[in-house]
């Protein structure tokens, strides 16, 4: 078995696929698609849920809610948090033992207008990292903005879609926390959509990634320092998730990461594509 440990002094880092270890995880992952309706087990819902049932199952997403509620059976162990996303008949559920904050969201990736949409939901500094791109690229790094701001939001229970525009991505080292020194963890390189956004002069011509600007970081709602983890999920899905630290002045611990897809009467690891840190570096088990 090897180990890899270590604190991201980057704001943007690149670390190796996860992968499924039977040691409990401090942070779990469970990705499923609507396959795993056939787990759906009403009467292993919780309270709060059967008083919802009935209005969910009569809603036009009603696959959703039955592949969530198989899928939050799989959790394993308490937790502190827990945080959900549905998109297109599929599920995520984030949940950690460790965090009193956590939030997650899952989209798939589509054609739309991005810099249309940016007006309504993002900062000027994510705008300008928007405008730097195009074509696939920019929609892949559309998808990134989206997600991480959303899972922000849901973290602290904020208001969607109104506090979009107060987390997210900003520039310049946080007030809240001290400013890190860029120095790289791990082999490997950004993603390109990420590469050419923060670096703002494309790639080299070799096809090297352009230098990236280490001064990127996380900004959510509340009183702690944030960090997640950016990546897509085959080529169709972009996922975020987003956790706190102790307060804005406390350094967040390391973090161990369990990823699974569950499937109808079995898991399987779940491979994290073109993942980015913002803060933290996970403890990666391979």
């Amino acid at each position: 078995m090897n180990t890899y440990n270590g604190v991201i002094a980057i704001s943007f880092a690149i670390f190796m696929p996860f992968s499924v270890s039977d040691r409990p995880a401090l942070l779990q992952l469970w990705f499923a698609g609507p396959a795993l309706q056939v787990e759906y087990d009403p009467q292993a819902l919780t309270a709060e849920d059967r008083a919802r049932q009935a209005a969910r199952l009569a809603a036009r997403k009603a696959n959703e809610w039955r592949v969530s509620r198989a899928l939050q059976r799989r959790l394993r162990g308490p937790c502190q948090s827990s945080s959900l996303s549905h998109s297109a008949g599929h599920a995520l559920w984030a949940a950690s033992a460790l965090h009193g904050q956590i939030g997650v969201d899952l989209e798939r990736l589509r054609p739309l207008d991005e810099l249309a949409l940016a007006k309504l939901i993002a900062h000027d500094d994510e705008k300008l990292l928007l405008h730097r791109l195009q074509g696939q690229d920019r929609t892949r790094f559309f998808f990134r903005l989206w997600t991480l701001k959303e899972a922000l939001v849901k973290a602290v229970g904020g208001d969607f879609p109104a506090d979009m525009l107060r987390v997210g991505l900003r520039q310049g080292s946080s007030r809240h926390a001290e400013p890190v020194k860029a120095t790289a963890m791990v082999d490997g390189a950004l993603p390109m959509d990420v590469a050419r956004a923060v670096g703002g002069r494309g790639v080299a011509p070799s096809g090297a990634p352009a230098r990236q600007d280490p001064s990127w970081h996380l900004t959510g709602l509340g009183e702690w320092q944030w960090h997640g983890l950016s990546a897509m999920i085959g080529p169709s899905w972009m996922m975020a998730v987003v956790w706190s630290g102790e307060s804005r002045s406390t350094q967040a611990p390391p973090l161990r990461i369990l990823a699974t897809e569950a499937v109808p009467g079995e898991a399987r690891p779940l491979r994290l594509e073109q993942p980015v840190a913002f803060g933290v570096m996970p403890t990666i088990e391979t």
